[in-house]
């Protein structure tokens, strides 16, 4: 029956995810537990620092930057083996629409990850970056407390957020590094470092971020995008119509594809940061990627023992190949 022939696929892709997600915290650990190597993108990069400008005010800078790094490991870490529980059981319950949810925040923290690391660049383009990343979330936390009324028991949260916000632009400014405006007088639209340096954007689209680091996947960004945002074009995949009955099922080939762009976030949110402190050749970085082929194979398979790859619907197996 094709729904043992799923069962079995779920049963393997679920372990796939939680051990991908048990690698990808142990190679972060290993490597921020070891010396950074000399030499290494993250050693040279402090070097560059203490020889900076108000470098005092650039390592706080730096600091929080890295901080941000962490939290986005961690956000994809943590998605990742959200997607395993929920496969924990298949022949009990298996999600119908909310695997795309936790792979894309998977694919969106990793890619945003790679874009703060800025793999080949010079460290102006990375503290660049992370700047505007801080800038742009301090914005977004002052919009967000300014929605807060306050009331007898709570003062609203917006004026102690927004005093954040701009002890953190007078930091930036004292550290010497330009906001530059789209006109004067107006909002900042781009961040740099020196004088004559290169202007990184503060306005970034994390679905261009995703395309640029899982641009072989094609169209996975779009295909998770219109579940989560609740596209009908999508969400049909998983609903069957009967006359005037309606009936949804998770559908197995669109899970693995979920289960496929996680692991792959993993296996590069992983190789990135490892290579960046000196440990690109770290043996769990060539599991995290070993598991995501495996992945990839197991999953064109069944595709293709379903009967998926031959069809029209706009599901993911249409665009996987296996490797």
């Amino acid at each position: 029956m094709p729904t043992d022939i799923a069962a079995e696929f779920l049963t393997r892709a679920g372990p796939l995810c939680t051990d991908q997600a048990a690698d990808l915290e142990l190679l972060v650990d290993a490597v921020l537990a070891a010396l950074v190597p000399p030499r290494s993108p993250a050693d040279l990069d402090h070097r560059v620092l203490l020889a900076s400008r108000r470098n005092a005010d650039r390592q706080q800078l730096w600091s929080q930057i890295g901080q941000a790094q962490m939290h986005l490991a961690v956000h994809t870490i943590d998605h990742v083996r959200a997607l395993g529980a929920s496969l924990a059981d298949p022949q009990t319950w298996v999600p119908v629409y909310a695997h795309a949810g936790m792979a894309r925040s998977a694919v969106e923290s990793a890619a945003l990850l790679l874009h703060l690391l800025a793999e080949g660049q010079p460290f102006d383009v990375r503290l660049d970056r992370g700047v505007a990343l801080l800038i742009v979330d301090a914005g977004e936390a002052v919009k967000a407390a300014n929605l807060v009324e306050g009331n007898a028991y709570m003062p609203s949260p917006g004026p102690v957020v927004t005093a954040e916000r701009d002890r953190l632009v007078a930091l930036v400014d004292h550290a010497l590094i330009e906001r530059v405006p789209n006109k004067p007088g107006t909002a900042t639209k781009g961040m740099r470092v020196s004088p004559d340096g290169r202007e990184e954007p503060v306005a970034i689209r994390v679905s261009e971020l995703a395309q640029a680091h899982f641009g072989d996947m094609r169209a996975i960004y779009g295909l998770l995008s219109g579940v989560v945002h609740g596209l009908p074009w999508r969400l049909a995949d998983s609903a069957h119509i009967r006359g005037r009955e309606m009936l949804w099922e998770p559908d197995p080939v669109d899970i693995g594809g979920s289960v496929l762009a996680a692991l792959a976030a993993a296996s590069r949110a992983g190789a990135g940061f490892a290579a960046y402190r000196g440990f690109g050749d770290h043996q769990v970085v060539g599991r995290l990627a070993d598991r995501a082929h495996q992945a990839d194979r197991v999953l064109a398979a069944f595709s293709r023992q379903w009967g998926v790859l031959d069809g029209v619907r706009p599901t993911v197996a249409r665009f996987l190949q296996a490797k």
